[in-house]
């Protein structure tokens, strides 16, 4: 038996006493995918805009994590935005599906620093076919049999943004609910409180520096923390590091492919010492397109089109 095998056992094993599992995806480029976690920040961009996001996380192990997010939002009017929120989700025997209808209103405040707050509905298909398990036992076990379930949530956010920084606040859901309907399984949908912010700041006329960071809190469960940041030049291509507390450590790619389209790569290594053993990588893909402006961006952008040259 190869080191690799028994350190897979000795995971499996551990794990098995007492675990934890993925309930909401970690997303390194959260930047590029706040409306995931906020509803608050549905229309925030004066435009429509879809971003569609893919993780496969730890490559090399069977059953890993494997996760896309959808996003869709645009601005309804002047203050109010309105978006679609769909994050697919699976893991070992687990598959959910969240999906979501967000809404966002400004309040009117300054104009140079805009305030949204932010209300998802939606819920969770979750399904879990343990009846693929192996079992040693030679009675049946009545928790081997497949799970469906809807479970109903809702959420609420926080969005402020200005030229020079952005601050997100939210809770995606509510309420803790149970998966199980009976007896023989014990799991539920936590509460996650999602709190980011980042900055930019200029170095010369060419570069910027990008930083972000993000604070995951989870009852139950030790607070996590993203930090990355950003070398960005001529706002076409960023450049960046990204560090998780304790787990993880990436390497980061953002760039403008065009007006409307951008493309985002990160590359993660775990920095635990028992899973480096395992050499588990991750790559995260992201794809943001911008579809047009709309409101009073559209119609500057019109005017501009139509104005005579001098």
């Amino acid at each position: 038996m190869g080191r690799k095998h028994i350190l897979v056992g000795c995971c499996t094993l551990l794990f098995s006493l007492w675990g934890y599992g993925q309930q909401e995806v970690y997303a390194t480029l959260f930047p590029y995918q706040l409306a995931s976690y906020n509803p608050a920040y549905q229309g925030a961009e004066d435009q429509h805009q879809m971003t569609l996001s893919y993780r496969n996380q730890w490559l090399n192990i069977p059953d890993a994590p494997r996760s896309l997010l959808l996003t869709y939002g645009r601005p309804m009017g002047k203050r109010v935005g309105l978006g679609l929120n769909i994050i697919a989700d699976k893991v070992f025997v687990e598959q959910q599906t969240f999906m979501s209808l967000d809404f966002s209103y400004q309040l009117p405040l300054t104009e140079k620093t805009r305030v949204y707050l932010g209300l998802k509905g939606g819920g969770n298909f979750y399904s879990a076919r343990t009846q693929s398990l192996e079992s040693y036992n030679i009675l049946s076990d009545p928790a081997q049999r497949p799970y469906d379930r809807f479970i109903p949530n809702m959420g609420v956010g926080l969005y402020v943004q200005s030229d020079a920084f952005y601050f997100s606040m939210a809770m995606p859901r509510l309420f803790e609910a149970d998966r199980d309907v009976d007896r023989y399984l014990s799991a539920k949908d936590r509460k996650h409180f999602y709190m980011a912010a980042g900055t930019q700041f200029p170095l010369n006329t060419d570069w910027e520096v990008k930083p972000s960071v993000m604070l995951r809190t989870i009852k139950g469960l030790p607070d996590t923390i993203d930090g990355l940041i950003f070398l960005s030049y001529q706002e076409v291509f960023d450049l960046g590091v990204s560090y998780r507390s304790n787990t993880a450590l990436s390497s980061l790619l953002f760039i403008k492919i065009n007006d409307m389209l951008d493309l985002g790569y990160a590359y993660e290594t775990p920095t635990d010492r028992i899973l480096n053993g395992l050499q588990p990588k991750t790559h995260e893909f992201t794809l943001r397109i911008k579809l047009g402006a709309v409101g009073e961006k559209a119609a500057e952008t019109s005017s501009e089109m139509t104005a005579p040259k001098e």
